[in-house]
């Protein structure tokens, strides 16, 4: 008795976990393509009616994405989770589906785990325009270029980011100077070179805005004297980044 008392009781907390899961839609999905149960929270923040679902085909629920998924979820029948992406009703999300096996290994069912990630793709896709406008204006200014600099704890440093001015700036493009920041360092005059490691050695210690000026040479002898102004970031594993600009 005492053992049918605690099954009942292990079955309605799992009901009211499923139905509470925040953020996502859950829903068992049968060999036959249908649905067999469908809970989460999301339902509600969609103003949706899980249990209206239950019964329905894929192509029923999906529509012109039917195909699609019916592929991913005959995948998971063979054994393999399943992991795929949809906009659908105005929302991007990401569908897991994970095989649920018998105790004799069979896979009648599988679990789909649905969850909402419009906020997350709507802020990558902000990201992206904010890095697509800022190059812009970096690699259009006329006598600087912009940049973003990695120092790691043992002092090695690579540039993360440099704008399309390097070209005009020192002479190389923004790939070759990503691969190999020494590109940069060694158009300093040599004079300068101490008075630079230790610049940047300070900003590191203190954390404190680097601004300081050294000759460049370029390739023709040409010298020229550039101003790096930059504002560093101390990150968890201890290495800084430095965001700045270098002006001619």
């Amino acid at each position: 008795m005492g053992g049918k008392r605690r099954s009942t009781m292990d079955e309605e907390l799992l009901v009211t976990i499923l139905e509470n899961f925040p953020d996502t839609y859950l829903s068992v999905i049968n060999r036959d393509l249908t649905v067999g149960y469908s809970a989460g929270k999301e339902f509600e923040n969609a103003n949706l009616d899980p249990d209206q679902f239950i019964g329905l085909t894929i192509e029923q629920v999906f529509g012109d994405h039917a195909e699609t998924v019916e592929q991913h979820y005959n995948q998971v029948f063979e054994g393999p989770e399943a992991t795929f992406e949809l906009f659908i009703n105005n929302q991007h999300q990401r569908y897991r589906g994970v095989p649920l096996r018998a105790e004799d290994g069979s896979i009648d069912n599988s679990l789909a785990v649905v969850t909402n990630v419009t906020e997350h793709r709507l802020a990558e896709e902000s990201a992206r325009e904010k890095e697509r406008h800022l190059r812009a204006i970096g690699d259009n200014l006329p006598a600087a270029l912009i940049y973003q600099l990695l120092v790691k704890p043992d002092g090695t440093r690579r540039f993360t980011h440099i704008s399309g001015a390097v070209s005009r700036l020192h002479e190389c493009s923004p790939e070759q100077a990503l691969a190999d920041p020494s590109l940069l360092y060694s158009r300093v005059v040599e004079e300068d070179i101490e008075g630079l490691v230790q610049a940047t050695q300070r900003s590191v210690e203190r954390m404190e805005v680097y601004d300081h000026e050294v000759r460049i040479r370029r390739k023709s002898g040409e010298i020229r004297w550039h101003r790096m102004i930059s504002s560093p970031t101390r990150m968890d594993d201890g290495s800084v980044v430095f965001d700045g600009f270098d002006m001619d």
